[in-house]
Order: structure tokens, then C-alpha cells, then sequence
């Protein structure tokens, strides 16, 4: 509101509340030290954000170390073409499942959706945070007078 802002998405802050249908590895790294998000489309086929993972460091960030990177410049690896949604949506919920139920357990390659202030998110429940966030609000409305 003292920035200027006519409206908010908060999804984010709703993901981590007991009620949320979301896996518990997802609400865990929305509250990691090292939790920063990056905007994709190749996990759905659609620009969006979410938190950096395995599927990013993989998919959409070339790689750093020296022999990697060579074969990207000669074309050996390349970024794969993202297909449109909902196809790619569907193929990476069906390699997040294959991943977490696999042996080694991995949900680096979930659709963890995050905003921007993901580390602005505060554990509680949705009750709780709507009347927090309205009271938050109603103060910065009457500061702003």
C-alpha cells in the first residue's frame, strides 16, 4: 500500500498453512535460508514463479563448470524445446511423481510455485493469517492518511 500497490497475490502465503493440500517438502523449502525463486516456463509450458530447484538447475540454468558448458557452446546440450501447456504441465507432474516415489525420495523437481517475498511468508494457519494480514493492512491504511 506505501509502495503504490493496488492489489496483492498471495498464494504463497497460503501454501504453508496446515489446511494447504501441499506436500510437506514443498512447505519445508518455502521456509529454507537459501529459498529464491526464479521465473519459468519450462516447468508448465508457462511463465511463472517458483522456488529455484533441482528441475531449474537442470533445465533452466546451463551449466557453470568448464566441460559442460563447452558441449552447450558446441551444441552438444541444449535447453529442450518447452512444449505448451498443458503439456508440459502434465509431463512434469508425472516426473515430480516418478522422482518422489523413486528410491532416492526426490521432490527437486516439484512445481513449487513461490512469489517473489517468499521469505516474507509466516508459519500459520489461514484464519489466523487473513486476520493478521487485514490488521496489517488497516494499520498502513491509516498511516498512509
Amino acid at each position: 500500500v506505501a509502495a503504490g500497490a493496488s492489489g496483492v497475490q498471495m498464494g504463497t502465503a497460503f501454501v504453508q498453512c496446515p489446511s494447504s493440500a501441499a506436500n510437506e517438502e514443498y512447505k519445508k523449502r518455502l521456509f529454507s535460508k537459501d529459498a529464491t525463486t526464479q521465473i519459468t516456463a519450462s516447468v508448465s509450458g508457462r511463465s511463472a514463479r517458483g522456488l529455484h530447484n533441482l528441475w531449474a538447475t537442470l533445465v533452466d540454468v546451463p551449466p557453470s563448470d568448464s566441460s559442460s558448458a563447452l558441449l552447450y557452446q558446441n551444441n552438444f546440450l541444449r535447453k529442450p524445446k518447452v512444449p505448451p501447456y498443458p503439456v508440459a504441465y502434465h509431463l512434469g507432474k508425472q516426473l515430480h511423481e516418478a522422482a518422489t516415489t523413486g528410491p532416492k525420495r526426490e521432490h527437486g523437481f516439484g512445481a513449487h510455485w513461490a512469489g517473489a517475498n517468499v521469505r516474507g511468508i509466516r508459519k500459520m494457519d489461514a484464519s489466523e493469517l487473513i486476520r493478521v494480514v487485514a490488521e496489517e493492512l488497516d494499520q498502513a491504511l491509516r498511516a498512509d492518511k
